[in-house]
């Protein structure tokens, strides 16, 4: 039994050693005893693939390569725990979340946490840490009991909580199950068992460090077989010194001290070290020889010549970071003849590039591989498991019901659950006894369909509901009758059987592969068995412990979310993308290493998992060693620093960008600098967003592929309209895709977009009197609509485009209710002959409480009974009403103004007639609408007043500027068609004293002190206080405001100690309001000649800060862009 080391820097040959060795065995005897390599998780595939194409001998034949974890399970299969139902990371995680759900009164410091995101699976990698450092419950109670003077509170309830899970862990498992993390301490065990492995030689290369658990596994392997040969990488010269913690090579020569003390220890023979000393990987590139060598040497020279495939390039963010990297690949394949398989990208984290690299090598048509983990959490598989269980959980609300039918596994048709969503949100079906009942839904009325279509569309609605129907009413039974995590799993498992979602998912990953999307075909054959496997550990872990339907539903949720799936490389010639301390990284020939920057690479040390490094101090003070500190990982960045620039065999490219998506700067990384002192003749390219200001050869990287150079030449020629002559390289492109045959059609293509005007032309006479007819119709509200933007205008009445009905209380629900129920207190004053100024309190309750109670119920076909909260907003627009007839009430007693009419119509059909005109071509125009309240009052001198008073529900006032565009017509005229058309209501000789606005609602009073009555009162009114337009006509005001002395309380005026009224925005001498009557009607006019000429310009308005877009439901359609010159706002 011996141990041997094989030492050497990164490039040296250690792993062709190792290949070499096993190979000539396999020569040899190639049916020999197994040769055990063992490599990190992330290598396997990469090392099976280098040793079988290394060797004469073709394929792995004797040589079986695995990690720790996959060993474990081997061994384990053949000589012990193939009784033991195993429980991986999944279960493990689903577990904790159970154990916290029972313990929560014992827990001090976990349960207020656990509720959070994330938080069961950080609890999770604390217990696995725990477990590869070999400590056990028991440990963890010893040092609760013999240091607990030591130990800070905190620190105290987190060594208590966790005590106490582990030992319900403990107890979970016994002797039935076996955890994942335990796996290695089994094999330890059992590891002499095993004829298969004890006897036969092992060799372990690419690791720079061992686990406790791992290192009991190789205690056994060098008890028990005859060689076990592990590389390092580690200068041979190191191993007989002192060497500092800070120091590049501390982790490997650590490492290897450990293993020689281990050997020492066990009295097995130590063999002389192998030695890797020449850099046999970059021996064709002196640049990168000499970088390997003296990047950590500080007293190193500075390279005497120009590195020759060495580069440096900043780009302007990180898109262009990685659009370089694109280009810079391509230009290899193409001109150097490298493979894409001799290529790799680097990156310290994915974070911030995985989705840009994706984006932009797929874009390019570069094949690429990124090796990390997927999260699957939202694939529709997991998604239909997990909305099915919300489902039945909340009784079909309406959002988890369609996240369940969209994901595409009901056999139904997408078109198809699409009405069926339109039915429910119109209708707002809500219920398990509604969705599971027998009988048809009654039809909806769609508008602008006729009866034939309308009856196939119910028809179609209810079939889909059946279908739905049979599916999730039987998951619901099976859901409800059982009681055990066991029930609830099977009836999960038989409802997705019954669907036939692995048959559909094993679909998807046919179509996707003969897209030649293998990744997204790996992803969904891998989805379904993943799924497969956590039901299998949720069955292990708590399959007959009886527990309630919505706990075990959040113990499923902590599995679902914590799902990863790793894939395998499907393609030989792709580009792998990897990261550091993740993955292993491949030996390659080129290598880029993106996102060199300050606080990436190295990356600052945060710290990680629910110990604090001041707590992991402490605990190793108390003999209670766990991982690494944040100190260690720091120090660890030097090393894969190294490893990043030590990867390629002949060409390295860094990169790093200069700003972030938000344009903050970003500063490059001390490895920048470090190479610029090492290689000063090294210019740092420079690659900017765009190719703005270049000329000649810098274009290049630029135009590398097709869709690339395409986008920018489009740029090019848009300025080349504009009167900015593109450089010439831009002309040469120009002819090469003019000529190329299967590019033309794209260029064409960008060509027609140069003379796109997102603009429309005027509507014919004909497609006008079509959408409108020879009488043009409209309301005031049409015209100020106009008035805003004339495409929204025809997109709402002319194509009538609609928003989806939606079965909510909106804003103009609430709107026509506070209308009517004002109005309906109007008539019952009229009926019952009482006087609005002269109420009892009693009397105001009782007309507020009937008549909401008889609106309610009218309201959205009794939405105010569908939910707790909107009974109880139910009870808020009754005092809302209340409260502003009231108010109404102070205005009567104050003033002489009393309703005549409620509700007026006005215009065809109408009460009164409307305005009309006749157009300058010869169109007859008919304003139609309906007044909310007219008022009357008669002074003294017998001289009569009229007012007119809307309603409404929102704040709203009104500027002379919003009436002189048209924009707010709607109060002046109803004052204009009041004193104009309603003669037949109206004392002869009867005066317009002003219009005005009046808010319903409920306002919040907030105050620094108690308040008296009378104080109170004056408040109250003052945040009622109406807005609008009045007549500068003392009388006229005295009527509204008998009491007004200064600022009035009730309507927007003052008045000056002289007793005449302070000039303002709402007070209008009579001629005033005479010319802005005519104002008004001249803005009719020219909005229905314009409507009539076909006029659907894209302008909308923008006033101070307002604009026509701010709620305009249309900017999909008319795609407005004010970075366009012919999309420009109004005034």
């Amino acid at each position: 039994m011996s141990l041997r080391l094989i030492l050497g820097r990164a490039g040296s040959g250690k792993s062709t050693f190792i290949y070499k060795e096993i190979n000539d065995l396999v020569t040899g005897s190639p049916g020999g005893y197994p040769l055990w390599l063992l490599v990190p998780e992330q290598a396997t595939s990469q090392a099976e693939r280098s040793l079988a194409t290394s060797g004469s001998v073709p394929g792995l034949m004797r040589a079986r390569v695995v990690s720790f974890q996959r060993l474990a399970y081997q061994m384990l299969h053949e000589v012990a725990g193939a009784a033991l139902v195993q429980v991986g990371e999944l279960g493990r995680q689903m577990i904790i979340r159970r154990v916290v759900e029972q313990h929560k009164h014992e827990l001090r410091t976990f349960y207020r946490s656990a509720q959070q995101p994330g938080f069961t699976g950080k609890l999770a990698e604390l217990v696995s840490e725990l477990k590869s450092c070999q400590v056990t419950p028991e440990d963890l109670a010893n040092v609760l009991i013999e240091h607990e003077q030591r130990l800070t509170p905190t620190l105290h309830n987190k060594l208590h909580d966790l005590t106490l899970l582990c030992s319900e862990l403990a107890e979970q498992y016994s002797d039935t199950y076996l955890d994942a993390g335990d796996c290695l301490n089994l094999l330890a065990t059992n590891l002499t068992k095993s004829p298969s492995l004890a006897g036969n030689p092992v060799w372990l290369d690419g690791f720079s460090g061992f686990t406790p658990q791992e290192y009991a596994v190789l205690e056994q392997m060098l008890l028990h077989c005859p060689q076990v040969s592990i590389s390092l990488t580690l200068p041979p010269a190191l191993l007989g010194q002192r060497v500092r913690d800070d120091e590049v090579f501390y982790s490997p020569w650590e490492t290897a001290n450990k293993l020689l003390m281990l050997a020492k220890d066990l009295g097995v023979a130590v063999e002389p070290v192998v030695v890797a000393e020449q850099n046999v990987r970059s021996q064709a590139n002196a640049a990168l020889q000499y970088l390997e060598a003296n990047y950590f040497n500080r007293f190193a020279e500075p390279f005497p010549d120009e590195p020759d495939k060495l580069h440096i390039v900043a780009t302007g963010n990180r898109r262009a970071e990685v659009e370089a990297a694109a280009s810079e690949i391509m230009r290899l394949c193409r001109e150097k003849g490298y493979r894409y398989r001799d290529i790799s990208i680097t990156l310290r984290d994915f974070t911030d590039y995985d989705y840009l690299l994706t984006t932009v090598l797929t874009d390019f048509g570069i094949p690429h591989f990124l090796d990390k983990k997927r999260a699957v959490d939202h694939h529709p598989a997991l998604e239909l498991v997990r909305s099915a269980l919300e489902t039945v959980l909340d009784n079909f609300p309406y959002e988890p019901v369609f996240r369940c039918l969209k994901t595409d596994l009901f056999p139904l048709e997408r078109d198809s659950v699409d009405i069926l969503e339109n039915y429910v949100l119109a209708t707002g079906m809500r219920g398990s006894n509604r969705w599971l009942e027998a009988k048809d839904w009654l039809p909806y009325p769609a508008q602008g369909s006729d009866a034939a279509s309308l009856g196939e569309i119910n028809a179609r609605i209810n079939a889909t509901r059946h279908e739905v129907a049979k599916y999730l009413g039987e998951l619901t039974t099976d859901l409800k009758a059982g009681t055990t995590a066991r029930d609830f799993t099977v009836a999960l498992y038989r409802f997705l059987d019954k669907l036939q979602v692995e048959s559909t998912l094993l679909g998807w990953a046919e179509l996707a592969a003969g897209k030649g999307e293998l990744e997204a075909a790996s992803l969904h054959t891998q989805v379904w068995a993943s799924l497969v496997a956590l039901f299998d550990e949720l069955v292990a872990g708590l399959g007959n412990e009886e527990l309630p339907l919505a706990e075990f539903s959040r113990i499923l949720e902590s599995g679902l979310e914590a799902m990863e799936l790793g894939l395998i490389p499907p393609e030989l010639d792709q580009v792998i993308i990897t990261s550091l301390g993740r993955s292993r990284n491949p030996e390659v020939k080129v290598a880029l290493v993106l996102g060199i920057n300050e606080g990436v690479l190295p990356a600052r040390a945060m710290p990680e998992g629910l110990f604090t490094d001041h707590e992991r101090q402490m605990l190793a003070s108390c003999d209670l060693e766990l991982g690494l500190s944040t100190e260690r990982r720091l120090f660890n960045e030097q090393f894969l620093i190294y490893t990043a620039l030590t990867r390629p065999s002949q060409y390295l490219w860094l990169s790093y960008p200069l700003a972030n998506e938000e344009g903050a700067s970003l500063l490059p990384s001390s490895v920048i600098k470090r190479v610029k002192a090492l290689f000063p003749r090294l210019i740092v390219e420079e690659h900017p967003l765009t190719p703005d200001n270049l000329t000649g050869e810098a274009v290049l990287p630029y135009l590398t592929h097709p869709s690339q150079a395409l986008q920018n030449l489009a740029v090019r020629l848009r300025e080349a309209t504009l009167g900015r002559p593109p450089a010439p390289i831009w002309w040469d492109l120009y002819s090469y895709l003019l000529l190329n045959s299967g590019l033309r059609p794209l260029l064409l293509r960008v060509i027609a977009s140069l003379s796109r005007r997102n603009s429309e032309a005027r509507l014919s006479g004909e497609a006008v009197r079509r959408l409108y007819g020879k009488t043009l119709r409209a309301s005031i509200s049409r015209i100020e609509r106009y008035n805003a933007c004339p495409f929204a205008f025809f997109s709402s009445y002319g194509l009538r485009l609609q928003e989806r009905p939606v079965y909510q209380l909106a804003a103009l629900d609430l709107g026509n209710f506070f209308h009517d129920a004002m109005d309906r207190f109007v008539m019952e004053l009229e009926q019952r002959k009482l006087d609005w100024g002269q109420l009892t309190d009693q009397q105001y309750s009782e007309l507020t409480q009937g008549i909401v109670e008889e609106l309610g119920p009218q309201l959205q076909n009794h939405i105010l009974d569908s939910s707790s909260r909107l009974r109880h907003i139910a009870k808020k627009l009754g005092r809302t009403v209340e409260r502003s007839a009231r108010i109404l009430g102070r205005h009567a007693s104050r003033g002489k103004f009393r309703p005549i009419g409620v509700e007026l119509a006005f215009g065809p059909g109408g009460q009164i007639p409307g305005l009309s005109f006749t157009l300058a071509d010869g169109t007859r125009m008919e304003l139609a609408g309906r007044i909310d309240r007219l008022d009357v009052a008669t002074a003294d001198n017998d001289q009569p007043y009229l007012r007119v008073i809307d309603y409404k529900s929102g704040s709203s006032r009104l500027t002379p500027l919003e009436v002189y565009y048209g924009l707010k017509l709607q109060l002046l005229t109803y004052l204009h068609v009041a004193e104009k058309c309603a003669a037949s209501l109206l004392p002869p000789e009867t005066t317009a004293a002003g219009a005005l606005y009046f808010r319903i609602f409920d306002p919040l009073q907030t105050t620094d002190q108690p308040l008296g009555d009378t104080a109170a009162t004056a408040l109250s009114l003052e945040s009622y206080r109406m807005q609008g337009f009045l007549l500068n006509d003392p009388q006229a005001i005295e009527l509204m405001d008998a009491e007004l002395k200064g600022r009035s309380q009730l309507i927007p005026v003052t008045i000056n100690a002289d007793g005449s009224l302070r000039s303002s925005d709402n007070v209008w001498d009579k001629d005033e309001l005479d010319r802005l009557r005519q104002h008004i009607e001249a803005k009719f006019i020219a909005a229905g000649e314009e409507i009539m000429a076909g006029n659907i310009e894209i302008a909308p308005y923008r006033l101070d800060k307002e604009t026509a877009c701010r709620f305009c439901p249309y900017t999909a359609v008319c795609q407005f862009d004010a970075l366009l010159p012919e999309n420009n706002y109004r005034w």
